[in-house]
């Protein structure tokens, strides 16, 4: 089934939680071609700045959902 975020392959979301964006590339550099989402953090992106999402979109290629609840 597609969805907003196209075909997904594993069902697999990960969440960058991590304090860091270099904390967060270090897991996905191993895993992400299973990962079909990356779920990035309120505080990452207040930590680190907008930008940290196009760091992770030219990265991975991969759908980024920003979770600013």
């Amino acid at each position: 089934m597609t969805n907003y975020f196209g075909t997904p392959r594993s069902h697999i979301i990960f969440a960058a939680d991590q304090p860091t964006s270099n904390e967060n590339f270090e897991v996905l550099d191993q895993i992400y071609e299973q990962v079909d989402i990356i779920k990035l953090s309120a505080f990452l992106a207040f930590d680190e700045g907008a930008q940290i999402i196009e760091k992770f979109k030219t990265r991975y290629n991969l759908p980024i959902f920003a979770d600013f609840k």
